[in-house]
């Protein structure tokens, strides 16, 4: 490990991995850094692994100390951005602000992404002295008002707290500029499907859009124009390992109003596709792509589907429809799994599903056809 970063420039650590650790010190304790000062442009630490003890030891001579402790790095006091690092197998602990990544942070910008603690005990240590603020978390200790993103982690696999401090999200402490990412798109990670398609817009080919947690969309921009990119085809699906969900905020709506249905609108270059994949949706939430084709599969519908759909193609397919909505707050209880009024020509595709809801699909033309094709279900 390395006591402290910082020779004013840029650092960057990568594939370290350090084995049966047993580092102790009165404060800023880290697998990999000690502490990231203040004079330096910030440090970048990525596909590194610890395993072993981290502590950091109360000073009973000045009574201070025994904090910032982490499985990663102690203490963040420039720009530090930590990703794809695992800590396991092992214990950190100090008398307040241990944890398995990140011990602490004052300020800078602060990354925390695609990294894991795993195996592993973080211990408010109460032997000499007890913090009456302990901020201890899985991922990061205390955070300050500074920038802070965190987002792609996992602490799911035998990780046990033992603090006076109850942390949210394997953080600690709440700072006021702590920013959860539950997007990853390539190696980059975003807050709302609005900050991912500005970048999307400038990207080709095939784009994966991987969930890497709940998605909340109510209130959000949901339409988006990516008719001028060189996008092919673009996927929104739950990434490896993760059940994630996107979340409207609507349990009701008419076709007509005054309640609608969200959709998400996403226009996309022509012969470009959306698929949408492996998702659950606890309210209602529509998509459509004007003139495109839309695949939708393994998915968990607990909402309803109502639309004007523009797409050209529409197909769910392996799909489960499960009303876990409120019937009554639909006109005349129209809950439909699908309701469609389609104005354009149409292909509709609705195979393989399984429909448990109080209703079954309604699709109805005022102008234009659609050709149906109900199989399997």
């Amino acid at each position: 490990g390395i006591a402290y970063a910082g020779n004013g420039k840029l650092v960057k650590i990568s594939n370290v991995n350090v084995t049966n650790a047993e580092i102790s010190a009165n404060a800023r304790v880290g697998g990999i850094v000690g502490w990231v000062i203040d004079s330096i442009k910030g440090v970048e630490i990525s596909d590194c692994t610890v395993t072993g003890d981290i502590s950091a030891v109360y000073n009973t001579v000045v009574n201070d100390d025994g904090d910032k402790a982490g499985g990663i790095a102690g203490q963040a006091s420039s720009d530090c951005f930590i990703s794809n690092c695992t800590y396991s197998d092992g214990t950190v602990s100090a008398f307040r602000e241990a944890a398995g990544i990140l011990g602490t942070s004052t300020s800078g910008s602060i990354a925390v992404t695609g990294s894991s603690v795993a195996d592993a005990t973080i211990i408010q240590d109460k032997t000499v002295s007890v913090s009456s603020d302990p901020k201890c978390g899985q991922l990061i200790g205390r955070v300050g008002d500074n920038e802070i993103v965190i987002g792609g982690n996992d602490f799911s696999d035998n990780v046990t707290l033992i603090s006076d401090n109850t942390p949210e999200n394997g953080v600690g402490s709440d700072g006021a500029g702590l920013e959860i990412m539950t997007i990853k798109v390539g190696k980059e990670y975003y807050a709302t499907l609005e900050d991912a398609f500005k970048d999307i817009a400038d990207m080709s080919g095939d784009v994966e859009i991987e969930l890497i947690g709940d998605l909340d969309i109510s209130g959000e921009n949901t339409s988006f124009d990516l008719s001028d990119s060189d996008v092919e085809s673009i996927t929104i699906c739950s990434a490896k390992g993760v059940d994630a969900s996107i979340i409207s905020g609507v349990d009701g709506n008419n076709i007509i109003g005054p309640v609608y249905c969200p959709s998400i609108n996403i226009e996309l270059p022509e012969g470009a596709s959306l698929t949408v994949k492996g998702l659950t949706f606890h309210d209602d939430l529509s998509f459509d792509s004007e003139n495109g084709e839309i695949l939708i599969e393994d998915c968990v519908f607990n909402g309803s589907i109502s639309d004007y759909p523009t797409a050209d193609r529409i197909e769910f397919r392996n799909n489960v429809f499960e009303f876990d909505g409120t019937a009554a707050n639909f006109y005349t209880n129209n809950a439909f799994p699908v309701w469609y009024k389609v104005e354009n020509d149409m292909e509709f595709i609705f195979e393989n599903n399984t429909v448990k809801g109080p209703r079954g699909v309604h699709i109805e033309t005022s102008r234009g056809n659609v050709d149906m094709t109900v199989d399997y279900n």
